[in-house]
């Protein structure tokens, strides 16, 4: 899949949703791309796609619809780029289906963290109680450190206590690993 000419099928939410455009803009990503007509919704993610220099964009009317997406993808022998909760990527996997599951992909890619696991966070701000410090790790997770908040501007050693997963995203809850 990587850096041979392949075709892909993006269904609309993957489009909308713009993440796996990075892989095409990063050129790690090859060949003809089927998207679904531009709309208000699609334009950005066209757009982008448009700036890419090793791909062909073949635009296919109602692609509104799982059933339509599968079968262009089944026609076309291509690589699915999908978002939609409609779509079991497991059971068209076991049919031979060459899929990307878009939140499976990107997950991997999220540091997972466990109690007493060690790491660094640059504090940026002060958090909600007087003594924390707030960072962000690269993929933009939010650090809420105890103890924090004499750290502002600065990397910090700290150890994980926890890890939440909220509607926003995960929130890692940490303390300094060396108090002073």
């Amino acid at each position: 899949m990587f850096t041979r000419k392949e075709k892909y099928v993006i269904e609309r939410d993957a489009l909308i949703d713009g993440r796996v455009l990075s892989l095409f803009e990063m050129r790690l990503l090859k060949g003809k791309v089927y998207v679904p007509v531009q709309d208000e919704d699609t334009a950005s993610g066209i757009s982008r796609l448009r700036k890419c220099s090793d791909i062909k964009i073949e635009f296919v009317p109602d692609l509104a619809s799982s059933e339509k997406v599968l079968a262009l993808t089944r026609a076309k022998k291509a690589v699915l780029f999908k978002l939609s909760k409609d779509i079991n990527a497991e059971k068209l996997r076991k049919e031979g289906m060459r899929l990307v599951d878009i939140d499976a992909l990107f997950e991997r890619f999220v540091p997972h963290f466990k109690p007493r696991d060690e790491t660094v966070v640059r504090i940026v701000k002060r958090g909600k109680e007087p003594d924390e410090g707030v960072g962000y790790f690269s993929n933009g997770i939010k650090v809420v450190v105890q103890g924090g908040a004499e750290y502002i501007n600065r990397y910090l050693e700290v150890v994980i206590k926890g890890v939440v997963n909220t509607p926003a995203g995960r929130m890692v809850f940490a303390r300094p690993k060396y108090r002073s």
